[in-house]
This record gives C-alpha cells, structure tokens and sequence, in this order.
C-alpha cells in the first residue's frame, strides 16, 4: 500500500517561496516559481469571473479546479461551482477578468 504524501497549504508555499526569493532575489527559478504561484492562487476556487470561449466570447462563469503543470483555471457557466456544465475549459489567466469588469491586473 502507497504512503499518503500530505497536502501542503498553498499559503506556507509561497511563504516560503517569498523568503527565498527575499534571500535569492537574483535566482531565476525562484522567481518564476513564485510568479507560477501568484498565478495559480489569483483565482480561488468557487470564485466568480468571466472567461474567453473558444471563440473569444466573454462567458460569465465559475472557477472549479486549478491545473498546476501550466497555470489554468477550470471553468463552467454559471454560478455555482457544486454544478458543473458543459462545457469545462481550462483558460490561461490572461483569457479570464472578474465579472463585470476589465482584464486584471498581472
């Protein structure tokens, strides 16, 4: 039977990754880590945004999932995260904005 590896809090993560960056300033890998992560966490799952369609159209939407191996935010239509419909489209972050607004910020 496979050990379970524990989860670690996303909010110890980058603290470290903020110390070592403080303490590295110049090591690249540290800083792109950290920008990966400021990426991934903008958006906590459940949040309400609006996302680019393959098409290009603004869909108004619901955060379900973060990808990790390149950062993506998994989104559906509409509110409610618990209720999933199609379609599911992972979205970079520089295809989504908060409702009701413009793109944010970097």
């Amino acid at each position: 039977m496979s050990e379970r590896v524990p989860a670690l809090p996303l909010s110890e993560i980058r603290e470290a990754l903020i110390a070592a960056h403080e303490a590295l300033p110049d090591l690249e890998c540290v800083s792109r880590c950290l920008e990966t992560l400021e990426d991934i966490i903008r958006y906590p799952v459940g949040a309400l945004v609006e996302y680019q369609d393959k098409t290009g159209r603004w869909v108004e939407g619901v955060v379900v999932a973060h990808m990790v191996c390149e950062p993506r935010y998994i989104c559906t239509p509409g509110d409610d995260r618990n209720k999933p419909t199609d379609p599911l489209l992972a979205c970079a972050r520089k295809y989504m904005r908060e409702r009701g607004g413009g793109l944010c910020s970097a």
